[in-house]
């Protein structure tokens, strides 16, 4: 604001306080300028409804003071009381004729400032400058206004950090110190607790104080209670420029505070609907169904009333997969469960039920797989693999395949890629034959109560295929429970369970495992399984691919295997550097459409094929005959 002070400071306007009237008028506000002409006798200004004058009120009022009436006490007392009814900012007379004594007596004893101006400024300067000093004040108050409202723009949708931009920013812009107490923001700094709980409670909106030589200013912030404060602190008093801003400032504070407190419901309401989802996965990867489906009604009912699934996984670096999320979210619209994989940051997973018996895929134009094809081709360093159809209580197979496929995408010009019909080695076995080995071999299993060999028979699944600790996050385990059943199943079939065969051998039996009688008798044991005319023929072909490669990767995928999948000690043997080695796994990897380094069930068809006709030695598993029983 321009005040008397303000303009007694510019010198080309000579205006000069008298005596004693610095103190008592440097802070007041001027909005212009008039002339009393000489010989008037009462003030100007209309009356209000109050019977108080209001034309004079903020003016700087230059009047003669040269009369006879200037000179007496009594008469200058009268004209002056109007006057000073009237609330002008100050009184000036001209400097030639100086201030008489009884005008200086009784300006001040109605408290009228007074000052001196010279005889040769034109009064239209004072005028001049007031409008040029409030035009600069109000660009200078756009201006801040200006940058208030920049430092509250969050940028990076980051509220906290715009709250500091804006507070430091007061700060500067006030000459002082601001903090933000309460709600998340700083303890309160007022030594007065009392004026602090006015405050909090909403009994006050705002309070000035000062406390050793610093002067506060007191904000509330918001309309909820507890109120944050907006504390300002400097070294001088609070001018109104000062005051206003530091309300403007606690306006888009306020604005900002409801903007975070939006975006933290907003937060949790998607955390507690994704740990839904989570648990709807867990649920169905430990193929517990029933319970799967009842969770998943809480997301959208009806969603899981389906007897089969295709499942889709999406490769996004992890800081786009929550936008690729949204995105995805809107897509299937409700009619897919979409879950941030648990396991791998970058990854989310698609679990799309299928209603009828015939369709091996959700192919319609308005289904869930063209719905994220389109969006996956549309974006680069994006990649989609697929599974094929799979029973609700298969849908950890379905995730495996879909996986695989995943692992194929990457190297696809347009990113994605379906499960492809291969011929897998459980396709060929004799299925019947396969399913009494697999019973017989996890007839240890047997002896557990129903409740116990569920999960652990899921439990064992996935930590074939997946490290413990990624295992544990799928499931919603702990690791140490995923490695504690793995070595329950390792001590009930006496299995060394580190060793990469026997995990094969494993996973085959799981793989079998119901497909056939379970009645004890004679078994045909592993070796004799493999050894058929079908399975050596599966094997021939699908390790012959690697000749399309002119190095011998076959020979060292049969020792690398030997060696428990080391590569130093394959490297040793083999009598190469162990970057070879590795060079040898990853180019076999293509040909074989498996992954190799990973490990799970790619690998594991890997072994079980150089056993068939390599020779690879398979463990032998407790309970099981070396040939067919009579």
């Amino acid at each position: 604001m321009v005040t008397v002070g303000l303009l007694a400071g510019i010198p080309e306007l000579t205006l000069r306080f008298g005596p004693g009237s610095r103190e008592r008028g440097a802070q007041r506000s001027v909005t212009g300028a008039v002339t009393v002409p000489p010989g008037t006798a009462a003030p100007y200004g209309p009356m209000d409804g109050t019977g108080r004058r209001g034309g004079l009120a903020g003016l700087l009022v230059r009047i003669p003071a040269d009369g006879d009436w200037a000179r007496d006490r009594r008469r200058a007392e009268i004209h002056l009381a109007r006057l000073a009814a009237d609330g002008p900012a100050a009184l000036v007379v001209p400097a030639s004729s100086g201030p008489p004594e009884a005008l200086v007596e009784v300006t001040a004893r109605l408290g009228i400032p007074l000052l001196t101006i010279s005889d040769d400024v034109p009064w239209s300067r004072v005028q001049r400058a007031i409008d040029d000093e409030q035009l600069r004040q109000a660009t200078g108050r756009s201006a801040r206004l200006t940058e208030l409202l920049e430092h509250a723009r969050t940028g990076t949708h980051d509220t906290d950090a715009a709250v500091r931009r804006l507070t430091a920013w007061l700060g500067d812009a006030i000459g002082g110190t601001v903090t933000l107490t309460g709600r998340n923001g700083a303890p309160p700094t007022v030594a007065d607790p009392q004026l602090i709980a006015e405050l909090t409670e909403g009994r006050l909106h705002a309070a000035a104080v000062q406390e050793d030589h610093e002067h506060l200013r007191l904000v509330t912030v918001g309309r909820r209670r507890p109120h944050p404060v907006l504390v300002a602190a400097r070294d001088r008093p609070f001018d109104e420029q000062s005051t206003a801003l530091v309300g403007h400032a606690a306006d888009v504070l306020a604005l900002l505070i409801r903007a975070r407190d939006a975006e933290e419901h907003r937060r949790r309401s998607e955390e507690a609907v994704s740990a839904l989802r989570l648990a709807v996965l867990q649920l169905l990867m430990g193929g517990d169904v029933v319970l799967a489906q009842r969770t998943a009604a809480g997301l959208h009912p009806g969603l899981l009333d389906a007897e089969s699934a295709d499942v889709y996984i999406l490769e996004a670096p992890e800081d786009r997969r929550d936008a690729l999320a949204r995105e995805c979210d809107a897509a299937v619209d409700g009619r897919a469960l979409l879950v941030r994989c648990p396991a791998y940051e970058q990854h989310l997973i698609a679990i799309v039920p299928l209603q009828g018996p015939a369709a091996a895929r959700d192919e319609r134009a308005d289904g869930v797989g063209p719905a994220l094809r389109r969006i996956v081709a549309a974006r680069d360093g994006v990649f989609l693999g697929g599974s094929g159809r799979h029973p609700l209580d298969r849908t950890a197979e379905a995730y495996q395949e879909a996986s695989r496929a995943l692992a194929v995408a990457r190297f696809r010009p347009d990113g994605m890629a379906a499960h492809a019909a291969q011929t897998r080695l459980t396709e060929i076995l004799d299925l019947a034959e396969a399913g009494r080995w697999a019973a017989e071999v996890l007839r240890p299993l047997d002896s557990l109560p129903y409740t116990g060999r569920g999960p652990l028979l899921s439990t064992v699944g996935l930590g074939l295929e997946f490290t413990a600790v990624n295992a544990a996050r799928i499931l919603g385990v702990s690791r140490n429970t995923v490695r504690a059943r793995m070595d329950r199943m390792a001590g009930l079939l006496r299995l060394d369970l580190t060793d990469v065969r026997a995990r094969a051998a494993l996973h085959l039996a799981l793989q079998a495992h119901g497909h056939g009688p379970a009645e004890q008798g004679g078994t045909t044991p592993l070796d004799r399984l493999l050894d058929t005319e079908g399975v050596r023929g599966w094997a021939t072909e699908f390790l012959g691919r690697l000749a399309a490669d002119d190095r011998d990767l076959r020979r060292t995928l049969r020792v690398w295997i030997a060696e428990n999948t080391g590569v130093e000690r394959a490297a040793n043997r083999l009598g190469l550097h162990p970057q070879t080695v590795r060079e040898h796994v990853r180019s076999a990897e293509p040909l074989l459409r498996r992954q190799l380094f990973t490990g799970g069930g790619d690998l594991y068809e890997v072994v079980l094929a150089l056993a068939a006709v390599d020779g690879v030695e398979l463990p032998a598993l407790a309970g099981c005959s070396t040939g067919t029983s009579p």
